[in-house]
């Protein structure tokens, strides 16, 4: 990516360096996806669950054996993925082929196990400020985060949040098909509260903060002016943000869905 950004050749560069690295979206895609959903997954459970389960589809994903992948299970008792946490110092001959490396989950209730998990090598924690839409892994509040942020603050870990916050009661449509229908029930307002809510939060507690696949440009003046202030927040969108607009997609492509929605054209 480097090398794409600079204008050189990606073959070139990889030739120059003598590596042989097949990166790409899809790759990382299909690990964050296969691991992920490792749990409900028959074909985990028929090949022995867990490490193993993931440990092929990371073989299969990424034949190489170089593409790194970072992920986090969003199934399994009380969404923080104790079970599965891999320390830093993972030993060779244990199940994973390439590089990985595990996020624990914020869900309400369990302040008191992030440190454990971080002991346990968690590269940083996840929240989501809406339902997830995975029952294991529930979203949480205000008072939620202002119990989990001292700890990993102490740590020194990020916290990385779905910004959605539900302020409003959304529009119901009669068409499940329509993509306006989907837009319209997940509003730009929404984004844009839960990101001031986790900046407020994230620098009251001293934590870095991450938002993640932010979709809504409506939501820049406040990410910016917590820039100006230094306050200890990153931010990333994603391709499809950049690449496609609410007023092209048809209604009726799941393609298309994801959450926070596409947004307009102006977003």
């Amino acid at each position: 990516l480097v090398a794409f950004y600079e204008g050189v050749q990606a073959e070139a560069a990889a030739a120059e360096c003598k590596l042989q690295i097949a990166v790409s979206m899809c790759s990382l895609e299909e690990v964050f996806i296969k691991i992920a959903t490792a749990a409900g997954d028959p074909d985990v459970q028929a090949a022995g669950g867990g490490a193993r389960a993931a440990t092929h589809r990371m073989e299969v994903t990424c034949p190489d054996g170089l593409t790194p992948g970072a992920t986090m299970r969003i199934q399994g008792p009380d969404g923080s993925c104790y079970d599965v946490a891999v320390p830093r110092d993972a030993q060779p001959g244990q199940p994973f082929q390439v590089d990985v490396g595990f996020y624990g989950g914020v869900v309400p209730g369990n302040a008191e196990a992030l440190e454990p998990l971080a002991d346990a090598g968690v590269l940083g924690f996840k929240c989501f400020l809406i339902d997830s839409g995975v029952e294991e892994f529930p979203h949480v509040d205000a008072g939620d985060l202002r119990a989990a942020l001292p700890h990993l603050a102490r740590r020194g870990l990020p916290l990385l949040a779905h910004c959605e916050l539900p302020v409003s009661e959304p529009p119901t449509s009669p068409d499940p098909r329509s993509y306006r229908a989907w837009l319209d029930s997940r509003p730009r307002a929404w984004e844009q509260e839960a990101i001031e809510l986790l900046i407020a939060l994230g620098e009251e507690a001293g934590c870095r903060t991450h938002v993640v696949h932010l979709a809504c440009a409506d939501a820049l003046d406040a990410i910016g002016d917590a820039k100006l202030r230094g306050a200890p927040l990153s931010v990333e969108t994603c391709p499809h943000y950049l690449s496609f607009a609410a007023e092209e997609i048809p209604d009726g492509d799941p393609r298309f869905k994801c959450a926070p929605p596409i947004r307009e054209r102006d977003q």
